[in-house]
């Protein structure tokens, strides 16, 4: 069993500075013990689920096991106004990772993209998903995650924090009707751009 810890849902330097002083209450959940291989180095963080861990000089790009989090320019709204959600689950995993090396536990299948999917967890020992999913940054995606963060995000959900505050469109329905032709995306996205 692996024990991580959560976030309250703030990002930038308020976030950092909450983890030096331990403002963030601690969440127990295993995860796969025989775990395919693992990553450890310093990582590059691409947008809230993405992230490039270097060991030595390959690249490895891993992708956060269970989490969706809103995509790099997808933005949500909070009393009519609109709020860059993607770039604050970004922020929140630079926080998180702090500039450090990070580990992370490899699942025994990568994604569509070759991804490695993984678990990972900041110098600290914070589970950087669970950590997104607890701030309200990320959901849960059940369909792959056994519950692993099913209470995290139910807490997150009930106090209304991060997305779970604002108007915001689920990341998978995101992608689907604002990326790649328009010609290919399904009739039931309308005329989103």
């Amino acid at each position: 069993m692996v024990t991580t810890r959560s976030m309250i849902g703030i990002t930038g330097a308020a976030l950092a500075a909450g983890f030096a002083a331990g403002f963030y209450t601690a969440v127990t959940v295993s995860f796969n013990e025989s775990a395919r291989g693992i990553l450890r180095g310093p990582a590059t963080v691409y947008d809230g689920d993405t992230l490039t861990v270097i060991m030595g000089g390959d690249k490895q790009s891993v992708r956060l096991y269970a989490v969706d989090a809103p995509e790099r320019g997808q933005t949500c709204t909070r009393a009519r106004e609109t709020v860059p959600c993607g770039r604050m689950a970004k922020d929140a995993v630079e926080a998180m990772i702090a500039g450090q090396d990070i580990k992370c536990e490899e699942a025994d299948d990568r994604d569509r993209y070759g991804r490695a999917i993984a678990v990972c967890f900041s110098a600290a020992g914070t589970d950087i998903g669970g950590g997104l999913i607890a701030q309200g940054l990320a959901i849960e995606y059940k369909a792959y995650s056994d519950g692993r963060y099913t209470a995290a995000e139910e807490k997150a959900r009930a106090a209304q924090t991060g997305l779970w505050g604002m108007t915001f469109e689920d990341p998978a329905r995101w992608r689907t009707c604002h990326t790649g032709p328009k010609d290919r995306r399904p009739a039931s996205c309308g005329a989103a751009p």
